[in-house]
């Protein structure tokens, strides 16, 4: 079912992702895919087209790279699909760079994708990544952040770790059946009482 607020949540992950967190530069970049979530069975598919920015590279002898997307509700285990060369593990403390700082719920799964191909350099699609979630009704922004390296040939910072953050859409919170106020009890209650004390009466008048 296509959500139809998926362009607001990806215009406020794109600007999330220009701005940066701190000392966070761009690196790898998650971003909903147009249309996300889908039906699939009883379940929803979210996908996720992720990018190596500009000035980035990904070479695995120097740092780890990777990126995870925080508090994924209701994930469905072994649902996920990830381009050859990359890794998936989900867990409820999720792999989060050294200096970042991220809200993460410790009892909702998170996705991370792990690098393990031969080395890649910016600009370049990485590819589509997903996974499964019970949810797919009421969709929320979360958080992601992902982990690569400075290409910057001849400045000091070439070769470093660097790292992001931002926003990105991830499951909402289950449905819950409304819990009627204290007055519409009460009216209900009086209701069923008239009805009661009605067919009392009639049963009196017919004897």
């Amino acid at each position: 079912m296509r959500n139809p607020n998926w362009r607001f949540y990806r215009v406020i992950a794109a600007a999330t992702c220009l701005l940066g967190w701190g000392e966070a530069q761009g690196s790898i970049i998650p971003t909903i895919h147009v249309g996300a979530p889908t039906a699939e069975g009883s379940n929803f598919r979210y996908t996720y087209d992720v990018t190596l920015t500009q000035d980035q590279k990904i070479d695995t002898s120097l740092n780890s790279a990777f990126f995870t997307i925080y508090d994924f509700k209701g994930f469905v285990a072994g649902s996920d699909h990830e381009p050859a060369g990359w890794t998936f593990s989900g867990q409820l403390t999720g792999t989060t760079p050294t200096s970042a700082v991220v809200a993460d719920d410790p009892t909702i799964p998170n996705l991370t994708w792990t690098y393990s191909g031969p080395n890649l350099t910016g600009p370049r699609e990485l590819g589509a990544f997903s996974a499964l979630s019970t949810l797919g009704e009421s969709n929320t922004l979360g958080s992601f952040t992902g982990q690569a390296t400075k290409n910057a040939p001849g400045e000091p910072e070439n070769n470093t770790r660097t790292f992001n953050g931002g926003s990105i859409t991830v499951p909402g919170a289950q449905p819950t059946t409304p819990v009627p106020e204290p007055s519409t009890i009460m009216l209900c209650c009086t209701g069923f009482g008239l009805l009661a004390l009605r067919r009392r009466s009639h049963r009196k008048s017919a004897a």
